[in-house]
């Protein structure tokens, strides 16, 4: 995953003012582990993970409503699924944490 995915994923999450600060810690620490799983890929599966970082990017800013198609984030949320449940076979410990991503999401009404 590019590393400016998650740095702007990242001051999406910080600069979303209705996110409660303890939710924001969350998904910060959430993302945080992504990028750790993201770094032992190999090149062959790279442009997998930019699918699902574009997919992850995309829900992120429609769940926070800096997307101006906040409205279709069911849309945005289904692809990620779809995105990485094609790539959960081969890495399931990236899987679990984009999951636990979106159960945090979830947490938060989103």
């Amino acid at each position: 995953m590019p590393r400016e995915t998650i740095v702007s994923i990242k001051e999406t999450i910080r600069g979303a003012a209705a996110l409660p600060e303890e939710k924001k810690k969350k998904l910060l620490n959430l993302l945080g582990q992504l990028e750790k799983e993201m770094e032992g890929l190999p090149a062959e599966d790279r442009e997998s993970a930019r699918k699902i970082a574009r997919a992850a990017g995309t829900s992120t800013r429609r769940a926070t409503g800096e997307d101006e198609d906040s409205h279709r984030l069911g849309e945005a949320l289904d692809d990620l699924s779809e995105t990485v449940t094609r790539f959960e076979a081969s890495h399931p410990g990236l899987v679990a944490v984009v999951n636990r991503i979106a159960d945090a999401l979830s947490d938060i009404g989103i």
